[in-house]
């Protein structure tokens, strides 16, 4: 598996990938895409492959950090192919440890593409099963946050609508009330009484 890169940075050790995968998850399910491509080139000057990686690394080996703490970063990064099952890597690495496979990148590689050519009995068929990654998962998921807070915004902007209907309405009826208030202190001036002001109009005198 080919994982193109920018510079010299094959150098990273398991703690700096595990940090970094951490980070990009967080910032991933928080930032809108174009702000999270933003983030990517400014913080860490990488191509997509490595964010995917970090990523998947982070989600793997989290809480496995020992797994994966002598191995070099392409490695790594090879053992968190999505074919990969967690129990083939787990026997990966013994037959590593064991001598079973050699400790270069290559001999590792090889070993993966036999798995995956259907050289491990039972798993040719996971090898044709549709596989969505981490990452675009979680793109998925924040596209569906953003979704839900763009609802909860339009409702609260009918809400607003509708309070300002309302509050036109009470301000049409004071301005009415005001007009009225204002023709009875006409009347008051011109020398009415207002015992002789009635609704009723039977007892309206000519």
């Amino acid at each position: 598996m080919k994982h193109p890169r920018k510079g010299t940075n094959n150098g990273r050790k398991a703690e700096e990938i595990l940090r970094n995968g951490k980070d990009l998850r967080e910032k991933l399910a928080m930032l809108p895409e174009q702000e999270f491509r933003k983030y990517v080139r400014e913080k860490y000057d990488v191509d997509s492959q490595h964010v995917r990686d970090w990523i998947r690394v982070f989600e793997r080996f989290g809480n496995r950090t020992a797994l994966i703490q002598d191995l070099p970063e392409t490695m790594i990064c090879m053992l968190v192919d999505p074919f990969l099952e967690m129990e083939i890597v787990e026997r990966l690495l013994a037959d590593r440890r064991n001598g079973k496979i050699k400790l270069d990148c290559r001999s590792m590689q090889q070993a993966i593409k036999e798995i995956k050519e259907g050289k491990n009995p039972g798993k040719q068929q996971k090898a044709e099963e549709p596989i969505i990654s981490p990452f675009s998962s979680l793109l998925e998921q924040a596209r569906l946050a953003k979704k839900r807070i763009d609802t909860k915004t339009a409702i609260f902007h009918e809400n607003l609508r509708e309070n300002q209907a309302r509050i036109s309405q009470c301000n049409a009826e004071k301005r009415e009330w005001a007009r009225m208030l204002h023709s009875l202190y006409e009347l008051f001036s011109e020398g009415e009484d207002l015992d002789t002001i009635t609704d009723d109009p039977t007892q309206v005198t000519g």
